[in-house]
């Protein structure tokens, strides 16, 4: 069975009783290094304190560079996450409201009826747009996919502006790519920066997470990505010949295990923003 590569696992385990668990979380990693079947970092946490982490496998096997603490992962969706924190920030500020309605940022954004969704529905997946990146529906629809040549805002919106909602904001989950695009636009207005330049200095700085950089600001290479984990056929991956402008907000940023655990400390507790808005985040599903 070909199975594919997992290229970057990190748990956060603060509510789990996991003292003296760290022979066995070895044990069992030991078991999948015997067998090939896991290439990444894997670290553990309870509270502050480091229970399990190690790193296995290659971040480039063909010139025989192995994982390490210091190895640069592209962390994929684990991005909307960061997204999410400046958005929730900015909220915190206020200098927007999850409340706000999207079409306060852009006006007449798809073709559709837009009065009822909101920069929440954004958040959680709940806003019914049909409009998606890499993703289609359940019919087979909707699907579009990254170009390689860079595209404006003003360009994806239009891009999508035909589009029409799938169902009544906030009574429904479907995951969507293009939603997190949006919120990475509101960032930016609302902030008068770039994306990767409010994040970098609102967000990565604050919690002295060096190691934490958007596509185009690598510093460098990345492990690449394999497919073939676990047999003998091992092959790298080619590289997703798309332009980061078209998933800004929603994928390409790149970390480490250990700025990854910096960050979710800082989110929760309190370093971003209040206690208050922790708690909204925490709290607010469908709506």
């Amino acid at each position: 069975m070909k199975l594919s590569s997992i290229f970057c696992l990190f748990f956060i385990a603060a509510m789990f009783q996991l003292e003296g668990k760290a022979q066995d979380f070895s044990r069992l990693m030991d078991g999948y290094k015997a067998y090939n079947r896991f290439w990444g970092n894997i670290m553990v946490l309870q509270g502050d304190k480091v229970l399990f982490q190690n790193s296995y496998g290659f971040a480039d096997k063909e010139n025989g560079v192995k994982n390490d603490a210091t190895t640069l992962f592209n962390l994929a969706s684990v991005t909307k996450t960061m997204t999410s924190a400046a958005i929730m920030q900015l909220h915190d500020q206020g200098k927007l409201s999850i409340y706000d309605r999207v079409d306060k940022y852009f006006p007449g954004f798809i073709a559709d009826d837009t009065k009822d969704i909101k920069i929440i529905n954004l958040l959680n997946h709940t806003s019914g747009i049909s409009a998606n990146i890499f993703q289609s529906d359940d019919q087979g629809n909707g699907l579009v996919l990254p170009e390689k040549n860079a595209i404006s805002k003003d360009s994806l919106i239009s891009k999508f502006r035909h589009a029409k909602l799938k169902f009544q904001p906030g009574t429904r989950f479907e995951y969507n790519n293009y939603a997190y695009t949006l919120l990475a636009y509101v960032i930016e207005q609302v902030s008068g920066r770039s994306y990767a330049d409010y994040l970098q200095n609102e967000l990565f700085l604050k919690a002295n997470m060096q190691h934490t950089f958007y596509k185009p600001d690598l510093k460098a290479g990345p492990a690449l990505a394999y497919s073939g984990i676990g047999t003998a056929n091992i092959q790298a991956l080619a590289n997703a010949d798309y332009h980061s402008s078209w998933i800004v907000g929603a994928g390409n940023m790149y970390s480490t295990t250990t700025d990854l655990a910096i960050f979710y400390k800082a989110l929760f507790s309190n370093q971003f923003f209040s206690e208050k808005t922790t708690q909204l985040m925490l709290d607010t599903c469908i709506a």
